[in-house]
């Protein structure tokens, strides 16, 4: 641990703190120990830096995987072929169980404390199921601030 934090010496702890938040794997799950345990900040200033980190990459996919993805399927047949098949697939497969339990799914997913059930996978499949953004970036913000991160301060990690 201390040879991977030595290579990132220049940044103020609250950057990294930041940066390991915004990651996809580690998302909370590594940002508020290492705030905590490492650099010595106070529980309040964790969770803020750690959560502001951790749904800042979840605006940015919600807004942007839609243009993205309509931009790269109108300029190239692959890209097309790719996202028609993966919303079929998806839609096919997973519709009858999101419509049962709808938006609940989706939050119990982003607030499991397992590696790639964080914001991020959460956005992309908000994105597939084809959720509206600016009510899923709300509903990401409060369910990470209400389970990913009283599991991090509980040390259920």
């Amino acid at each position: 641990m201390d040879l991977i934090l030595s290579w990132f010496n220049f940044l103020p702890a609250e950057v990294l703190t930041f940066v390991v938040a915004a990651t996809p794997i580690s998302e909370l799950r590594g940002a508020i120990p290492l705030a905590l345990g490492v650099f010595g900040f106070s529980p309040v200033k964790s969770f803020i830096i750690a959560w502001v980190g951790n749904l800042l990459p979840a605006v940015f996919l919600l807004w942007w995987l839609g243009p993205v993805s309509d931009f790269l399927s109108r300029h190239f047949a692959l890209a097309k072929k790719f996202f028609d098949w993966l919303f079929a697939r998806t839609r096919r497969k997973f519709s009858g169980r999101y419509e049962t339990l709808g938006e609940v799914a989706l939050v119990i997913f982003v607030a499991v404390p397992l590696p790639l059930t964080g914001v991020w996978t959460g956005a992309v499949a908000a994105f597939l199921f084809a959720q509206e953004t600016f009510a899923w970036t709300c509903r990401f913000g409060r369910s990470v601030c209400r389970f990913d991160s009283d599991r991090s301060f509980a040390g259920g990690y």
